[in-house]
């Protein structure tokens, strides 16, 4: 696995939360699903994330823009493992992520 730098998507920007690194193949399921693989992922900035990955996706990714979906992603993976607090430079992108956050029941 090899240290990535990736930058935003057009018009978009990486959002974080107050647990901002995450291994986004448990983002997705349940606290007690056992783990095979790991990928780290830590937005430093809101144009800027570092991702820890041996996926294909980020193989020559360094340095490169990503495509939106992937980005959304990401994003949706910082939303779901965040305790109580979601960060954005912008208001439109925290609304944006932050429409299932805020339904959850706590």
């Amino acid at each position: 696995m090899k240290l990535q730098v990736l930058h935003a998507a057009p018009n978009m920007e990486f959002v974080t939360g107050d647990q901002p690194a995450v291994n986004t193949y448990g983002a997705f399921v349940t606290q007690n699903t056992p783990m095979d693989d790991f990928e780290l992922f830590y937005p430093v900035s809101p144009t800027r994330a570092a991702i820890i990955s041996g996926h294909s996706v980020y193989r020559e990714i360094h340095g490169r823009t990503i495509e939106p979906v992937r980005m959304h992603l990401l994003n949706q993976s910082i939303e779901r493992i965040a305790h109580e607090q979601l960060f954005a430079k912008s208001e439109q992108s925290l609304k944006t992520i932050a429409r299932t956050f805020c339904k959850r029941n706590w």
